[in-house]
């Protein structure tokens, strides 16, 4: 039993509270995982901001000026590369993951960067990795919460990696 919780607390660690980003040197997208407390358009930015990547593509239900990435489709963002705004029909990362691989393929994209909260990576990069024949690369985006708010999100992500290991594919 106390192997069992070890491991549980290592992979935690790893996987929600401490996961490693890649380094990114030159990449043809950073797919952007919607959602989070600020931390992911920080993320974006700074990775937009290095040139190494051409696109930046963010998809959410509702774009609109209410939301930070929506004022980035509304206004634009400032970087040498572009950024495509794309709609989802759902706000589940299974159904974002589909359509952000979707997108990266149709536009013959052969390496890209997925972009969320480090409590997120590990399942949306897991997801990416299943809908993209390409290489995948991750940075994680940590988020400033409180203990209650990360105690719920790494529940959550134990739970949607539960998930994604029954529901196989992409």
């Amino acid at each position: 039993m106390v192997a069992v919780a070890v491991v549980l607390l290592v992979l935690t660690d790893r996987w929600f509270l401490r996961p490693s980003s890649d380094e990114i040197v030159d990449a043809d997208a950073a797919l952007v995982f919607v959602g989070g407390d600020l931390e992911r358009a920080r993320a974006m930015l700074d990775l937009a901001g290095t040139g190494a990547v051409d696109h930046v593509v963010v998809v959410a239900r509702g774009l609109g000026p209410s939301n930070t990435f929506g004022r980035f489709c509304e206004e634009g963002l400032r970087f040498d590369g572009e950024l495509h705004c794309l709609e989802s029909s759902g706000a589940d990362t299974r159904r974002e993951a589909r359509r952000l691989a979707e997108y990266a393929s149709d536009q013959g994209w052969e390496h890209v960067v997925v972009v969320t909260s480090s409590y997120h990576l590990r399942r949306a990069t897991l997801l990416i990795e299943r809908c993209f024949e390409g290489r995948v690369d991750q940075v994680a985006a940590v988020p400033d919460a409180s203990a209650a708010v990360w105690f719920g999100q790494v529940l959550h992500e134990w739970g949607g990696i539960l998930e994604t290991s029954v529901r196989r594919g992409c």
